[in-house]
């Protein structure tokens, strides 16, 4: 479910990575894809355009006015709408793509796989659901809970409590000395501040790794990434000139307190030397395992030489477009939602682009 006060930014929404250009003057196509409506759609122009910068800035302005079942469309110099185009042949959108790299295969196994059995914890993001390719029955992604309220990088003017610091020094110990787990990637940006509860959640367990576990299958203990070495630097780093737990802590008249500065440094040095004695998962941790990435099936392909012969071959990975499927009469997932500007502020949008209440 995705929050539309919490969507892509206008800056982020578009780029083109692919284009066609007609010798001898055009017309130039730009395939533009949209983060926002999760589809590629393609813009025509008279004359050579280099790059699509001009084609993204027309696109931005009309696409309102663009049905998800429109694949292509022709503008004027001015960026005004010639012609619409709705055939398959011009839909430049690809099916679903399992990435045959496997190292990030696996490490989002291990991710999905470590998230959904740590115990539940106030102070960690739930985890939701599998989201699966309802037509094939691939893995495309997770979800988690949605939390209310900003990550502490989003918002850092607000007061930031001692207790918040304690919750996170707490999910830390958990994390690290009960479940033999360590986050590796302790950052602003991976906590949240719930704002119906008042507590900190920790979130995004991508380099996450189970400590005491022989590096396999996307996981990876670093004792460089720690995260006792993680809260106390990130901490430390918000506020210039507190670049030390040894060092007298002077306040930065930006950061706002609720608790004397030296309140937060004491915090932290006791925990630090109250961790150096618990290095290691206590003798009763629970330690979680979890079965062997599978090996993705294979795919059967139908493929033509020159002389219009055709057979098929089976394949572990493949990437295609739309069309392609289409023309084999296949069904495919479709991802498009709706434009975030059409939507009101607070509208919830489902993954399958449905709008709910």
């Amino acid at each position: 479910m995705i929050n539309n006060s919490t969507m892509i930014d206008e800056d982020s929404k578009y780029f083109c990575l692919s284009g066609d250009i007609r010798v001898c003057g055009g017309p130039s196509t730009w395939h533009v894809v949209d983060w926002d409506r999760r589809r590629v759609v393609s813009v025509t122009m008279d004359g050579e355009q280099d790059d699509g910068s001009l084609l993204i800035e027309f696109y931005s302005r009309l696409n309102h006015q663009i049905s998800s079942e429109t694949y292509r469309i022709y503008v004027s110099e001015s960026g005004e709408i010639i012609s619409t185009h709705f055939g398959a042949n011009d839909d430049m959108n690809y099916c679903i793509h399992y990435p045959s790299a496997q190292k990030y295969a696996k490490a989002s196994w291990k991710e999905m796989n470590l998230w959904i059995r740590l115990p539940r914890h106030p102070n960690i993001v739930p985890f939701d659901c599998v989201v699966i390719d309802e037509i094939e029955g691939g893995v495309v992604g997770i979800t988690s809970v949605y939390v209310p309220g900003n990550s502490l990088e989003d918002n850092k003017s607000r007061v930031f409590k001692l207790k918040w610091l304690l919750q996170l020094i707490g999910v830390v110990d958990e994390l690290n000395l009960v479940c033999d787990i360590s986050h590796q990637d302790i950052a602003p940006r991976h906590i949240v501040v719930n704002e119906t509860t008042d507590c900190i959640v920790l979130f995004n367990f991508n380099f996450t790794t189970r400590i005491s576990h022989p590096p396999e299958e996307g996981e990876a203990y670093v004792e460089a990434r720690n995260d006792v070495k993680g809260v106390c630097p990130k901490y430390a780093s918000r506020r210039p000139n507190l670049d030390s737990l040894a060092s007298e802590w002077i306040k930065h008249p930006d950061v706002m307190l609720d608790h004397p500065v030296e309140s937060y440094q004491i915090l932290l040095k006791e925990w630090q030397k109250r961790r150096t004695g618990h290095v290691s998962p206590l003798k009763d941790a629970r330690h979680i395992s979890w079965p062997s990435m599978p090996k993705p099936p294979q795919k059967s392909v139908l493929v033509r030489k020159v002389n219009g012969e055709s057979f098929n071959v089976m394949m572990d990975n493949f990437f295609e477009k739309r069309q392609d499927a289409w023309a084999r009469v296949e069904e495919v997932v479709r991802w498009d939602r709706p434009p975030q500007r059409g939507l009101e502020s607070g509208t919830r949008v489902l993954c399958t682009g449905d709008i709910i209440a």
